[in-house]
């Protein structure tokens, strides 16, 4: 946890009662905010939803470094999506829960709840780890390197990141399916305007470090990884790590 040190955390909670908890882990864009009007998983977290209040206390923590309630990390580097499952069980100690039904994480989330698994794999009765996997694939390392270089070069780095990233979230087929080639009323086509509009909407509510941060904690999955990210020098291969143990 070394990238935190001499940082502030901050934990609000309320009471938590005697319902079983659930951990919603959020994606790379998303935040500590699951229901209400921003609630960035409302379709899902609510009474009569899928994960259903009347049944469930629900448990959400911001991933150091997100903007949304504490300020972005300038260290984020040094930072691994283990160290963040650490610092989760930390705020889950602070507030007396000693276990859960399960933990819930979609992206990044869903890399930190693999995480979190492999750390304490009793803790949680279910692990539900949505649209991610236990290590960072090369597909995604491929696609966190382009984004890093978005990022740093763009002119408009928020949009263009995020037009990016959209693309892969879809496969060829899934696009020709929805939009078919076809233009709207002003001439340009849906698709160009559907990825302006997501490029768009995340910079009025996201900000650059933020990105920069969690695009580069979702490159750092990787639960068999025993040696702490935090002493891993950035031009090492793998082959040199498990040579130096």
């Amino acid at each position: 946890l070394s990238g935190l040190v001499g940082s502030e955390m901050c934990i609000r909670d309320r009471e938590i009662g005697d319902s079983p908890i659930i951990l919603v882990n959020h994606s790379l864009t998303g935040n500590s905010s699951l229901t209400g009007d921003k609630g960035w998983w409302k379709e899902i977290v609510g009474i009569d939803k899928a994960i259903d209040l009347n049944y469930f206390t629900v448990i959400a923590f911001d991933i150091p470094g997100n903007g949304y309630y504490h300020p972005t990390i300038e260290n984020y580097m040094e930072l691994s999506c283990k160290d963040i499952a650490k610092i989760f069980y930390l705020g889950l100690e602070k507030i007396g829960v000693s276990n859960l039904f399960a933990i819930v994480g979609g992206s990044i989330g869903g890399g930190i709840t693999w995480e979190m698994a492999s750390l304490k794999n009793k803790f949680a009765e279910n692990i539900i780890p949505i649209a991610c996997d236990w290590q960072t694939s090369d597909w995604i390392l491929a696609n966190t390197y382009l984004q890093k270089r978005i990022l740093k070069n763009s002119q408009n780095p928020i949009e263009d990141a995020r037009i990016h990233a959209m693309l892969s979230y879809r496969t060829p087929i899934s696009l020709n399916n929805r939009f078919s080639n076809k233009k709207s009323k002003k001439g340009s086509y849906l698709v160009e305007e559907w990825l302006s509009f997501h490029g768009e909407s995340l910079l009025k509510r996201f900000n650059l470090e933020a990105y920069k941060a969690m695009n580069h904690l979702l490159s750092t999955v990787d639960i068999t990884e025993a040696v702490s990210y935090t002493h891993l020098r950035a031009h090492e291969t793998r082959e040199e790590i498990d040579r130096r143990g």
